[in-house]
């Protein structure tokens, strides 16, 4: 597994000026963050060719390799026009994914907590079909996440979601704060139900209070991260990547991009020593 930064840690800077200190920060992999209402990095409803291949110099000068965009629009909004634009907007960061030599587009359950679960999971899925057709021609997958308000509250009404609707190129996103404090789980535990169907992860502390949800910098909040990176390489997850997304941290994003990373590469090689010495 390798550690990647998720750009809205940066969000008070260009994607020009951000590029070179997330490369200061030691890092070789980033997850773009192209969410239209989040300052997007890379907003995909006007970014011209021209500004595409300056970011692409930018990734080649720095040596950056994006391993993940971030598009996070409502697929099961009510509206069909409203979520025909959002669609197109993920299919966009589809194209996008694979231009740059990426697989991966990141999104939301969404959708609104208090209108109709059927409705909402009808259009929802009808988004995911489109999704799904774009992301097996580009080779691209699609990890969705809980998040705070959306038609899907836990970790097994997800997964069933997803079993029900079997899509290709569509799993699950493992994001610790969003399952620790808006669903209330033990993370473990969410791991256990989503093992065959997670495709990503965010990491991020949180005190553990559904009020007071924040993406915080590993082990400065209430979850146990040598525990949760211990359970994640055991269950098997090398090829993928765990993206760190602390954006509550920016006041000082470089130095705590940096202790960021610095510790989920020792709790990695940790976990690894302890591998080795059962073998």
């Amino acid at each position: 597994m390798k550690t990647a930064l998720h750009t809205d840690l940066f969000r008070k800077f260009s994607i020009e000026d951000a590029i070179p200190l997330i490369a200061q920060s030691g890092y070789e992999y980033i997850e773009l963050n192209a969410i239209p209402y989040w300052t997007p990095h890379v907003n995909l409803f006007d970014f011209d060719s021209k500004r595409k291949d300056n970011l692409k110099k930018l990734l080649m000068q720095y040596n950056l390799k994006v391993i993940a965009i971030g598009t996070n629009t409502d697929l099961a909004i009510l509206d069909r026009s409203e979520r025909l634009r959002n669609v197109k907007y993920c299919i966009d960061g589809i194209k996008m994914s694979a231009e740059l030599g990426c697989h991966l587009v990141c999104t939301t359950f969404s959708g609104n907590v208090l209108l109709s679960f059927q409705k909402q999971k009808q259009a929802f899925q009808e988004s995911l079909i489109e999704i799904s057709k774009a992301g097996v021609e580009y080779n691209v997958e699609l990890a969705i996440e809980l998040h705070p308000g959306s038609f899907i509250d836990s970790t097994l009404r997800a997964v069933n979601l997803l079993k029900s609707f079997d899509l290709p190129n569509v799993g699950y996103l493992f994001c610790f704060p969003h399952i620790a404090t808006f669903a209330g789980e033990d993370l473990i535990q969410a791991l256990k139900i989503a093992k065959d169907y997670t495709i990503h992860f965010h990491l991020a502390d949180t005190p553990l209070c559904a009020n007071d949800h924040k993406h915080m910098m590993p082990e400065s909040g209430e979850i146990n991260f040598p525990k949760m990176i211990s359970e994640i390489k055991k269950s098997g997850f090398d090829d993928r990547y765990l993206t760190i997304e602390i954006y509550s941290e920016d006041e000082h994003p470089l130095e705590n991009a940096i202790k960021s990373k610095a510790l989920i590469d020792n709790l990695l090689n940790q976990s690894n020593k302890s591998e080795s010495k059962t073998q």
